[in-house]
């Protein structure tokens, strides 16, 4: 299960300025186990080697389609990155055209967080982006 067909060409500024489908796969490089949701779906996450804080998810059919994605990553300022990067959160999320049900998106929200609330000096999510992908 991958996303790449359907990120091909995508890039963006999560982690580092590159291709979305590079990103989701670093975002799981460190696998969590996989979790059966309530609408037959599957989620599949993990965090980044080395920065367990930045992490990613693709929901997927039991037949191991790929319907959507998130990266959960942080904005940083350029000025002090080191100080405020962990206190603003933003979920990232790509969707395929055709999925249409509410709970996909709403699935990685609840995803990301469940995992930000492990943490000490938690901050909620800022804001979620939500991306379609045309493909």
């Amino acid at each position: 299960m991958t996303m790449s067909a359907y990120t091909k060409g995508l890039r963006g500024d999560f982690f580092y300025s590159g291709a979305v489908d590079d990103q989701i796969g670093i975002g799981m490089s460190i696998p969590d186990a996989s979790r059966r949701l309530d609408d037959g779906t599957w989620l599949v996450s993990g965090c980044r080697h080395g920065n367990c804080t930045e992490k990613a998810a693709i929901i997927a059919t039991s037949g191991g389609e790929a319907l959507a994605a998130a990266i959960l990553h942080y904005e940083c300022s350029k000025k002090n990155a080191a100080k405020d990067c962990l206190g603003r959160p933003i979920l990232t999320i790509f969707v395929r055209s055709f999925v249409n049900s509410p709970s996909v998106p709403r699935n990685l929200q609840d995803w990301a967080r469940k995992e930000l609330a492990q943490y000490k000096n938690y901050h909620p999510l800022r804001m979620t982006k939500i991306q379609i992908l045309r493909r």
